[in-house]
């Protein structure tokens, strides 16, 4: 399992190269889970997660408490918008 954002693209990119190489030189399967969805299974509960994107932005997403279905649980795919943007996704 690796995180695979949203946060500093080169932290992400250095931490999915890493897990990329340890999975493929012991012959196993890579599993990216983003920041967001790991946020909100915590929640156990319909959430919308907001994380701080740096220069006025907003990640975020909207997912149910059934984060294992089809769909993956999303309500409001994962966006990247400037603050009035973002919350009035809310709205949506």
């Amino acid at each position: 399992v690796v995180g695979s954002g949203p946060g500093s693209f080169t932290g992400a990119r250095v931490a999915v190269s890493t897990a990329r190489s340890i999975a493929q030189a012991l012959d196993l399967p890579l599993i990216p889970i983003s920041r967001l969805e790991s946020l909100a299974y915590l929640s156990k509960q319909p959430v919308f997660v907001l994380l701080d994107a740096g220069a006025a932005k907003l990640y975020g997403a909207a997912f149910r408490e059934d984060l294992c279905s089809q769909d993956g649980g999303i309500l409001i795919e994962p966006f990247c918008a400037p603050y009035s943007q973002a919350l009035l996704k809310l709205q949506e």
